[in-house]
């Protein structure tokens, strides 16, 4: 199963909003031990790395969810907690 999610640091109040503030809107997919970071307005990893078969999954389900991701990428760069997305199924 593939998990995709808003910045983990986004979710925790202890951590700050670095990673809202330093990098593109973006948002991370997890796949057994397979990590990647992924661009929201393009679509392409910026870090990390997920099995060809997983990573299409992800961008698939980002394509179809893009406004959605960057209106919760908004809702965290304003503090505010981000609203769920239909997961990946």
């Amino acid at each position: 199963m593939v998990n995709v999610e808003l910045s983990e640091e986004l979710r925790k109040p202890r951590t700050s909003n670095r990673c809202v503030s330093l990098f593109p809107p973006h948002f991370h997919a997890e796949y057994a031990e397979f990590k990647a970071t992924v661009d929201i307005r393009n679509l392409r990893v910026l870090e990390g790395e997920l099995p060809r078969r997983a990573l299409d999954l992800v961008l698939d389900w980002a394509e179809l969810h893009r406004e959605e991701l960057l209106n919760d990428w908004n809702l965290c760069r304003a503090k505010e907690v981000p609203r769920p997305i239909a997961p990946l199924l």
